[in-house]
């Protein structure tokens, strides 16, 4: 999980916990989730932003519609 990723996840209110090395531990809606921040490099994969994406929409959270603007990624 990356910064951005965070900020959006406590914009909508999760509760956020560092957990051991990399793990990053998320309770949104009641839902659990652990994720990985990248390291050692800031790069976050493909991969993990699709779990977050998939996360997210499990809880109800849709991107706004219409197309996203570089550096800024709405969220409903």
């Amino acid at each position: 999980m990356n910064r951005k990723q965070r900020k959006i996840l406590e914009a909508l209110g999760a509760e956020i916990e560092e957990g051991a090395g990399s793990r990053v531990h998320v309770l949104l809606s009641g839902a659990p989730a652990t994720f990985h921040r990248p390291h050692p490099r800031p790069d976050t994969d493909k991969g993990a932003v699709s779990d977050v994406r998939d996360y997210l929409a499990a809880q109800g959270v849709r991107p706004k519609k219409g197309k996203a603007k570089k550096g800024k990624g709405g969220m409903e």
